[in-house]
């Protein structure tokens, strides 16, 4: 067939736009919203003993969960952040070592860099450009956050403060801002505190509002115009799913439920789809990954399982189209 004209590269003169864009191949690298493809992953935890295998899956499928890798260093509840290309893991355990993958690849992480404090059961988030890491257990609470160029690699920077000292808490974005909800500080106390920051920026996070109640150690997620904490852990585990709009402060409502009470899960996205992905539960590990539709509230349905059932994941797990990318 040969070459319609005119075409976005080759016209001259006056044209309807709809001539200028009929013969446009449609496609996940230029479409609106680049679902298609889009995969999550997340590494360590415990399966009992502390692990360092990487799981990955195709966001916008179902199914069960395939082996990528291993982190360099065995570890626990890492925060992470991603681009559409690299995935980066924050410091875990009594280490303040970060590792980074290449997304649409399979292999073990590399080195990328040192956080400022050795800490674990912080959190992060991200834009394309940019993550940011905070709260930890360092072995006390903090409220350090920390920031990287994705792109690059190096050692972490002083970002601000988050509101509290806290940590098991959730991080979650969209283009420009950055929430860290709910947590845990010493002593004994849960949180429904959502934090947020200006991710292009340095300086200390303002409140945002609040979780509808409180609670630590949920999986986060984040669409175009939603975030999500889901599961987790208040007087006891929980399915209850939470959801924020991110362009706005005020408090958080009623989603729906996971299909399995637990915490310590990780949660990864695309701008349509959320998942929740193993957890903790009592006892034992899941090796259940759930998903939402954020248009749609309501009960999360079945997706597959993890390659091993897993607890002490990261809250927010790594993705190429979560809500803070293009």
């Amino acid at each position: 067939m040969g070459k319609s004209y005119p075409d976005r590269t080759n016209a001259s003169g006056i044209w309807k736009i709809n001539d200028i864009y009929k013969d446009r191949v449609k496609g996940p690298e230029n479409s609106k919203y680049p679902d298609a493809g889009t995969r999550g992953i997340t590494g360590g935890g415990s399966a009992p003993g502390t692990d360092t295998v990487i799981d990955f899956i195709q966001i916008m499928s179902t199914g069960n969960a395939t082996d990528f890798g291993d982190l360099s260093v065995e570890g626990k509840m890492s925060g992470t952040a991603s681009s559409h290309t690299r995935g980066v893991f924050g410091s875990r355990d009594a280490n303040n070592v970060m590792d980074y993958i290449t997304i649409s690849s399979t292999g073990n992480a590399t080195d990328f860099g040192n956080s400022t404090v050795a800490n674990y059961g912080g959190s992060g988030l991200s834009n394309k450009i940019r993550g940011v890491f905070g709260g930890g257990y360092t072995p006390s609470d903090t409220d350090v956050m920390d920031f990287i160029s994705i792109a690059s690699t190096g050692n972490a920077a002083d970002f601000g403060n988050l509101t509290a000292e806290k940590f098991y808490l959730g991080g979650m974005q969209n283009k420009t801002r950055g929430l860290f909800g709910g947590g845990y500080n010493i002593p004994a106390t849960g949180l429904n505190v959502i934090d947020v920051i200006e991710i292009a920026t340095t300086g200390n996070a303002i409140d945002f509002g609040n979780l509808t109640s409180a609670k630590l150690a949920g999986a986060t997620m984040s669409g175009e115009r939603k975030c999500i904490f889901a599961g987790g852990f208040i007087a006891a585990l929980t399915k209850d799913i939470d959801v924020i709009n991110p362009n706005s402060l005020g408090n958080a409502s009623d989603f729906g439920e996971l299909t399995v009470a637990r915490k310590y899960a990780a949660g990864c996205s695309t701008y349509k789809r959320g998942v929740a992905m193993g957890g903790l539960l009592q006892p034992g590990n899941s090796n259940v990954i759930d998903f939402i539709t954020f248009e749609s509230a309501g009960t999360a349905v079945d997706f597959g399982d993890l390659t091993v059932a897993r607890g002490h994941l990261g809250f927010n797990g790594i993705s190429s189209g979560h809500g803070g990318l293009d």
